[in-house]
């Protein structure tokens, strides 16, 4: 038998002697088409159906970042509880970002706010924690005396003392009170003088003391010199800014023509507060 061409013999097939393209889809058994066989990168993304890739075809861990496309992941693809404190950016959470119910939404502090529980305020446009004390009459105190304390007839200026608490936010000891919070103070401070028979008194005086020195514009006086009496009480009131570490003191004076004069438990006590808004 004559040939056209080259003999055919036994011998297998190899890439040589088939044309380019002759190999159709059809020719191809299932599954005969492994890994091994395929070259590097020559899978594109137009030879892959839609949603063709499922979970199973991906390894663990092997879309990073760089695959997202922008504004892909949406709510629906975090799982609860995944957004964590690190995950938020500064300045992130806005006003719009916060429900109406932050505040009706927490539990109720059914009682007086301690002076260290604390606030967010707004500080010229610069979010700022800030204690409760600073938007209180805070401190406050309100003393008296226990027994009756001894003051010479020559007007010479004595220091009254406290010994008994009404109230005291930690800032009245020794006698004196140091508000330990700058600001604006009301102080009302009164004592009673009293000798041992009518007739003798002629002056008593009161004076509320800053930093250890006499505040003349406190002066309060009762002027019997006229018709001595037994006694008096006068009272001191003053509006005053004090610093952190200022200190206030009452002093009183009598002026007895003789015998022994008190400066009386009853009726003497002294009492400051804050202002708030100043």
């Amino acid at each position: 038998m004559s040939y056209i061409g080259r003999t055919p013999t036994n011998a297998a097939l190899t890439a040589a002697d088939l044309a380019d393209g002759i190999v159709s889809s059809a020719k191809i058994a299932a599954d005969a088409v492994t890994s091994a066989k395929i070259a590097d990168n020559a899978v594109v993304t137009a030879a892959i159906n839609a949603d063709a890739v499922t979970g199973a075809q991906l390894a663990d861990d092997a879309v990073n970042s760089e695959h997202y496309t922008d504004g892909s992941i949406d709510t629906a693809h975090l799982a609860d509880g995944q957004v964590t404190t690190a995950k938020v950016a500064d300045d992130a959470i806005t006003a719009a970002k916060i429900n109406t119910d932050i505040i009706s939404g927490t539990t109720e502090l059914a009682v007086k706010p301690a002076n260290t529980d604390e606030l967010l305020i707004s500080d010229s446009g610069t979010l700022k924690r800030i204690d409760f004390k600073h938007l209180s009459n805070y401190p406050v105190v309100s003393v008296t005396k226990s027994g009756n304390q001894s003051i010479d007839n020559a007007e010479t200026m004595t220091k009254v003392t406290f010994d008994q608490t009404v109230v005291n936010s930690g800032v009245f000891s020794s006698s004196r009170f140091t508000p330990g919070i700058a600001g604006f103070y009301f102080i009302v401070a009164a004592f009673r003088v009293e000798a041992n028979a009518d007739n003798l008194t002629n002056i008593v005086t009161g004076q509320l003391y800053i930093n250890g020195s006499k505040w003349a514009k406190s002066d309060s006086r009762v002027d019997f010199r006229d018709n001595e009496g037994r006694g008096a009480g006068v009272t001191c009131t003053a509006l005053l800014e004090l610093d952190d570490d200022d200190y206030i003191e009452l002093y009183g004076g009598n002026n007895a023509d003789s015998d022994n004069s008190y400066i009386m438990a009853s009726g003497t006590t002294f009492a400051a507060f804050r202002l708030t808004g100043q």
